[in-house]
């Protein structure tokens, strides 16, 4: 009696569970009705030997696919059977699993596989090559490249089992719908027992066990295959996948195509329809390829370099997206530092005409400026830093990025501009070197030499030029050795970035010493101003000549303790090396007492304010006709010295010396402004010191100079103290009187005062800083130096 048979599946559902609509072969002969307990659906494919019938297992409810030998034909039923046992043998996930296998009725070998739901390789490659856009959406050459390497791993698990395939090639990949992989038709695997070797003159091609095209050299020359066999196929697979051509010919006679695989293929780079084929696969390829089995890799090693290569463009595109963002932040930190270069800008224009005492409302604009700066300090930092760590991550993806390099190069070199327009020389050397390290295209090379020109005229013309670099290093800055520029008028002369040195002579005339300040890629334009070399009577003696020029003064670190930074510029003067000495002043004192007596009393150093007596003053008062000198010891006990700065005078008394001194040398003597007074002190590099960047007391005469109680030293006693322009005790000493830059009509009787003094801290050592008093204010501390116009 016949069991009652299950239902079949709706004709319907069959759209749903294949990926293609119907199979790519028909053989057009009449199909069983069952096969064993199997009921014969439809079918599936048709090959040479076999074919593949589409079927219904009514036991345990599911499609199953029965793959059916041709008899009679060229395959023997007992290799036919083989080919069951080595595919169930095959336990993978990238090979088709053998359910069952058996002989119909009629003497049929047959066995029962997984029902693949999918379409061929070759099929996908064919639609790829004729642009068909559903196959493009879904079939990217990565997605076909991962296909592959499940190829490799499953053909590699054959030969660790010892199993050859021996017909690897498009047509035998199946790519299921939902990622399935699978390799097909392990049939000529089961041919080991004898040769494999075909003539090149086979009647057929149906008698070949392998397709032509794919079919390694070696078994084409007569030797017996082995593995490698198996990789010349995956290399003829990936060479498909990449150019969507096969390397060697799949039509016309056999024997042109199989003696077609004895050549070279034709390098994949060389082919248009794939898309660029980048170096790596490539060579990946060809090596699979390779004419002698033993230049082949394995399976599992050409697996392992395709994957190898598809993470390498995982971690590409996964770079590419944090150097997107990276390339985002760095055009807004691009900004900000623009932004912040205007601002400061703004707030020196405003800063100029502001006083501390300029009502809040009055200076608001000031005030906003100043807060937006802060604020974009914090901006710029959170801006950078996802900058770097977008090119840090993309890094970590693709350590070889050039443009995340790149971007990081720009970046710092960004915050290198500002750091040496600010003069911050602590950052400046580390963001150098960031930039120099980063910068693998050598898009920064010129700009880190950092090469500027000098133009210089003289007067008179023709003066030879010698030049020494300033040497940046360690506390006290120092000269090289000195080299001829040339003689005037010089003009676009190449120079390295930095800060110079240069003497100009002539003769008959006094050697004139000129700083220059070569900025990064920028030129030095003395042709304004050309360098005046004094005649020898010109100068008074004691006395240091200060050429015309620009300079850079001020400064934003010190806040309202300073100028606003900015470059500002001095026409010719001279000033004295030296402060006043208590002997030049005790001098100019005993002149004033023979003509008046009271007003010389009145300016003698003293500790009481005001210009009337009042019992301070340290000195003795001379008899009528004598003279002032400088006591070895005050009324306080206090030894004093005639080599001290003169100190506990007024600025008042200051100018009246300098008046005194103009009629009695016959030339312009008066008190320097502060701009003259910072520029004979800094020079044009914008130090803070006179020596350098860097403090400490024992390079100038303050308050940490020595142990215990400081007194007053002999002017000249610090020789690192010293201008580049040869003027003394700048940083220490006594506190220096000058004329405002800006005299205030609501205050005309504030005076300014410049430079350290002998108890002071270390803050008004800085050149940069000023202080203020009443012009007739007394301290114990204050000096002066003056200065004689240059006509």
């Amino acid at each position: 009696m016949t069991p009652p048979r299950r239902p079949r599946p709706p004709q319907g559902a069959e759209t749903t569970l294949l990926y293609e609509e119907q199979p790519a072969a028909s053989s057009g002969r009449p199909l069983p009705a069952a096969v064993g307990r199997y009921e014969v659906v439809g079918e599936l494919g048709v090959g040479g030997m076999s074919r593949v019938l589409d079927c219904w297992d009514p036991q345990l409810g599911r499609r199953v696919a029965i793959k059916l030998l041709e008899l009679p034909g060229p395959l023997d039923p007992e290799d036919f059977g083989k080919e069951a046992r080595l595919t169930a043998q095959l336990e993978h996930p990238n090979v088709i699993p053998v359910h069952d296998s058996g002989v119909t009725p009629e003497g049929t070998p047959y066995f029962v596989m997984k029902r693949v739901a999918g379409v061929a390789m070759a099929r996908v490659l064919d639609r790829l090559l004729a642009k068909d856009e559903s196959t493009i959406a879904r079939w990217s050459r990565h997605a076909l490249l991962t296909a592959f390497v499940q190829v490799c791993n499953a053909v590699a698990f054959g030969h660790d089992r010892g199993v050859l395939h021996l017909d690897v090639k498009p047509d035998n990949v199946m790519l299921g719908r939902f990622g399935e992989v699978l390799v097909l038709d392990w049939g000529v695997a089961r041919a080991t027992p004898r040769s494999l070797h075909t003539s090149l003159h086979a009647a057929g091609e149906d008698l070949l066990l392998g397709t032509p095209g794919y079919i390694a050299p070696e078994i084409l020359e007569g030797d017996d295959p082995g593995p490698p066999a198996d990789v010349f196929g995956l290399g003829a697979i990936l060479y498909e996948i990449l150019t969507l051509q096969a390397p060697f010919a799949t039509r016309g006679p056999v024997a042109a195509r199989m003696l077609a695989t004895l050549e070279a293929p034709r390098d994949p780079r060389e082919r248009l329809f794939g898309g660029r084929v980048e170096d790596e696969i490539a060579e990946i390829c060809l090596g699979a390829l390779a004419h002698a089995a033993a230049d082949r890799p394995t399976a599992e090693e050409l697996g392992a370099a395709v994957g190898g290569f598809l993470e390498g463009k995982r971690r590409q595109a996964e770079a590419a997206t944090w150097l997107a963002e990276a390339e985002a932040a760095a055009e807004v930190f691009g900004g900000l530092v623009e932004q912040r270069r205007q601002l400061r800008a703004r707030e020196g224009e405003l800063a100029t005409t502001a006083r501390p005492w300029t009502p809040l409302d009055s200076k608001s604009e000031l005030l906003d400026v100043r807060e937006r700066l802060e604020a974009l300090h914090t901006e710029e930092a959170r801006a950078f830093g996802e900058v770097v760590s977008g090119c840090e991550r993309a890094l970590s993806h693709a350590p070889t990025s050039r443009p995340a390099r790149q971007l990081l190069a720009h970046v710092h070199a960004l915050r290198l501009e500002a750091a040496e327009e600010e003069g911050d020389s602590l950052a400046a050397p580390y963001l150098l070197e960031r930039v120099r390290a980063n910068d693998v295209a050598g898009e920064y090379t010129e700009w880190l030499q950092g090469d500027g020109s000098i133009t210089l005229l003289s007067d008179p013309a023709g003066a030879e030029v010698s030049c020494r670099r300033v040497e940046q290093q360690g506390l006290v800055w120092k000269l090289g050795r000195p080299r001829v520029l040339g003689r005037t008028p010089i003009v676009d002369l190449p120079m390295a970035m930095g800060s110079y040195v240069l003497t100009l002579t002539a003769q008959g005339r006094l050697a004139s010493t000129y700083p220059v300040q070569i900025h990064r890629r920028s030129s030095w334009n003395g042709g304004t101003s050309p360098v005046r070399l004094l005649t020898p009577d010109a100068l008074p003696e004691g006395f240091r000549f200060v050429p015309a020029g620009s300079f850079v003064s001020g400064s934003d670190a010190l806040g309202g303790s300073a100028l606003p930074e900015a470059l500002r510029f001095v026409d010719d003067f001279a000033i004295a090396e030296l402060p006043v000495t208590t002997e030049q002043y005790a001098g100019f004192l005993s002149e004033l007492h023979r003509a008046d007596p009271d007003q010389a009393w009145a300016r003698s150093p003293r500790q009481a304010v005001g210009m009337s007596g009042g019992g301070g003053q340290y000195w003795e008062r001379p008899a009528p006709g004598g003279r002032y000198r400088v006591p070895e010891r005050d009324r306080d006990g206090d030894r004093w010295d005639p080599r001290w700065g003169v100190v506990g005078i007024s600025c008042d008394d200051a100018e009246a010396y300098c008046r005194w001194l103009s009629r009695a040398d016959g030339r312009t003597h008066r008190l320097p402004t502060e701009l003259e007074w910072e520029k004979a002190a800094r020079g044009v590099d914008g130090r803070p010191y006179p020596w350098g960047e860097r403090f400490d007391a024992q390079l100038c005469w303050v308050r940490g100079h020595a142990k215990g109680r400081l007194l007053p030293s002999p002017v000249g006693s610090c020789p690192s103290d010293v201008s580049v322009y040869g003027v003394r005790d700048l940083a220490g000493g006594t506190h220096d009187w000058c004329t405002p830059h800006v005299i205030d009509p609501d205050a005309p009787d504030l005076r300014s005062r410049r430079g350290g003094a002998w108890d002071s801290a270390q803050v008004t050592s800085h050149l940069a800083y000023r202080g203020y008093d009443l012009a007739w204010n007394v301290y114990a501390t204050y000096g002066f130096r003056p200065v004689c116009e240059i006509t």
